[in-house]
């Protein structure tokens, strides 16, 4: 079973994603901390992240940074208000895959995760 890590501190947000992403096969796991979501992350597995920037605990930014020193390969996909040029250019410098503003399309978030799922399964 495929697992998606969401981690944002909006209920509503986790909740759509949720929504739409277990409709279509996938498994997820909602955390709403930075810090909670990384602990997570070391006793479970995930085979994608959906990390806001703007949470609780650990900012999504250091998150990412974390990630990416223990999972370098496991994909994430930044969704956050935080819009601006310097902070996509920065979510991608630090080793996020994709970068998407709020408010989103559920469809197209989704047809991002099958995307970069097919990347890292070979498909």
């Amino acid at each position: 079973m495929t697992t998606i890590l969401i981690v944002d501190d909006d209920v509503d947000v986790c909740r759509l994603l949720r929504f739409k992403l277990e409709n279509i096969g996938y498994t997820c796991e909602v955390m709403t901390d930075g810090r909670v979501a990384l602990d997570w992350l070391e006793q479970n597995s995930a085979d994608l992240v959906l990390l806001d920037v703007m949470i609780p605990g650990y900012d999504g930014f250091y998150v990412l940074t974390e990630i990416r020193k223990k999972w370098p390969i496991l994909p994430v996909i930044m969704l956050t208000a935080k819009a601006q040029e310097m902070n996509v250019i920065h979510g991608l410098e630090l080793g996020a895959n994709d970068y998407l503003a709020k408010p989103f399309s559920p469809a197209e978030v989704a047809l991002r995760c099958k995307r970069w799922l097919g990347v890292v399964n070979g498909g």
